[in-house]
């Protein structure tokens, strides 16, 4: 049985959530974890590991790092070939861990290295990569990371004020977003406000929706 009862899930589960998460999202399989973790050989664990990179490398063009948000998106549109205007976003479902600030010993961070070691490899690899892209990244990279930082706090700032509006009173003009070397310009209204503030819940009322209709299951309304 692959069952590891140190992680508490009970029989149902028959491996460890916490070991490796990452890369089991990702299609590692997770009865290989035993073979790349405490007391393997570390040999075995080096060439499962590294083949598992390799397919991760090739199957994605972009692997964008959640601490370096702004900066992934601007590499991702320029891939892309987007504008501005398709990465803006709104923060929205934002939580404050206090076990963030909490220090941790580095023999602790040593074993929990070796306990998902397919993860820190997974990350250091895609972390080594992300910055070796932005490093030769051209026209003004960081200046276009900065411009989208601005246009975001801007949209943020105008979307709360808008949607906090009484409907049918008087709304607030349009912000006017200008052309700049890396964008043509656009504008922002309270329609693209309600888009950008959806939560989770709308969007997945809105999926179930359009795949219901792709499938022919809405209900006729006459």
């Amino acid at each position: 049985s692959l069952h590891d009862k140190r992680c508490g899930h009970g029989r149902h589960i028959p491996y460890c959530l916490t070991q490796n998460s990452m890369s089991v999202d990702l299609g590692f399989p997770a009865k290989n974890n035993k073979r790349v973790s405490f007391g393997c050989d570390v040999d075995e664990r080096e060439v499962i590991t590294r083949k598992f990179l390799r397919k991760i490398h090739d199957d994605f063009h972009l692997v964008m790092i959640m601490e370096y948000f702004d900066e992934s998106l601007v590499l991702l549109k320029r891939l892309m070939c987007w504008t501005l205007q398709d990465i803006l976003y709104y923060k929205t479902n934002v939580r404050h861990y206090t076990s963030k600030e909490t220090h941790i010993p580095p023999e602790l961070r040593q074993i929990h290295r070796e306990w998902s070691y397919v993860d820190y490899a997974l990350y250091d690899h895609f972390n080594q990569t992300f910055w070796r892209r932005v490093n030769s990244a051209g026209n003004d990279f960081w200046g276009e990371v900065r411009n989208l930082r601005h246009v975001n706090q801007q949209m943020r700032t105008f979307c709360d004020r808008v949607t906090r509006l009484i409907p049918c009173s008087v709304s607030l003009k349009p912000l006017v977003v200008n052309d700049t070397r890396w964008s043509p310009g656009f504008t922002i209204d309270r329609d693209f406000c309600l888009l950008a503030k959806r939560n989770l819940d709308c969007y997945y009322s809105l999926q179930a929706e359009r795949t219901a209709k792709a499938l022919g299951l809405t209900r006729s309304t006459t």
